[in-house]
């Protein structure tokens, strides 16, 4: 993706015998599935939600000294959200992943496949029967490829994104 690690590197280490992780701060080598954001505007991630603090640091500074948990955003994952979840984090990590057909509607699945077909065109991925694999260039790519398998994305109007955008 977007980072640089030395040979020697534990997350060039990681990357290299599968052991790769990642969440919503970044790469990592650690498997963690709890992360507490301590301050004005920081998220918390358990395994199946994330919450995010309050962002204006003076009503996160009331909010805490009136004894309220500072929370203003927050999602609990269901089991389609962790399903997307993993396959993402396969595809970020392993640069390989199952497609799950099925999992997704109609209309969805659709999209992934006219995506990933175009994908494949650019030589991005290589798609097998359900297995999606990464390829060298891809990896430089990985963003826009999860973008084509983000149930989020195709809802959304991707000109009202309001986080970070690959080019």
């Amino acid at each position: 993706m977007d980072h640089f690690a030395l040979a020697n590197d534990l997350l060039f280490v990681a990357a290299e015998e599968g052991k790769l992780n990642r969440n919503f701060m970044g790469y990592t080598t650690t498997q963690s599935k709890l992360i507490i954001g301590l301050g004005a505007s920081s998220i918390s991630a358990a395994q199946n939600a994330f919450a995010q603090n309050e962002k204006i640091v003076e009503d996160y500074e009331t909010q805490i000294e009136d004894g309220i948990l500072p929370l203003v955003n927050g999602h609990i994952l269901d089991e389609y959200d962790l399903a997307v979840q993993q396959t993402i984090h396969e595809l970020m990590c392993l640069n390989k992943t199952s497609l799950h057909r099925n999992l997704h509607a109609a209309a969805f699945e659709d999209n992934i496949l006219e995506k990933l077909i175009s994908l494949q065109a650019d030589e991005l991925v290589e798609v097998q029967d359900d297995i999606v694999t990464v390829t060298e260039t891809g990896r430089l790519f990985i963003r826009n490829i999860c973008a084509a398998l983000d149930p989020y994305l195709f809802k959304k109007d991707i000109q009202t994104q309001t986080f970070s955008k690959a080019i």
